[in-house]
């Protein structure tokens, strides 16, 4: 009976596991470039050479420009951790490399099933 209460309230607990994300930075191009996350998830950003990620709008991120919005902006070469507790769209381009198009997006939902 122990276990069945200690499973009882385990299990929702490991069903709501946060989740860490890698993208990696790389010769022009953010691999994956589309990454789907649940809110409180986290993105963990690996550079191999001179890459970040800075977030953007839409129509910025359209036009492969990095200019920021005031949202999350990695150090240009640097390894990087970060968690998005609200849910909504997140475009984001490489400051040195988006006139290439070197650029990515972020869909955070509550759920993805």
């Amino acid at each position: 009976m122990r276990h069945l209460l200690l499973s009882a309230v385990l299990l929702p607990l490991a069903l709501s596991a946060q989740t860490t994300h890698l993208i990696r930075g790389l010769d022009f191009y953010y691999d994956p470039d589309t990454v789907y996350l649940v809110t409180g998830d986290s993105i963990k950003f690996q550079t191999q050479g001179i890459h970040d990620m800075v977030q953007t709008d839409s129509s910025w991120w359209a036009q492969n420009q990095a200019v920021s919005n005031g949202g999350f902006v990695t150090t240009i070469g640097a390894d990087t951790t970060f968690a998005i507790d609200t849910a909504g769209t997140y475009y984001f381009v490489c400051s040195p490399h988006g006139f290439v198009g070197m650029k990515g997006v972020l869909l955070v939902d509550t759920t993805f099933s």
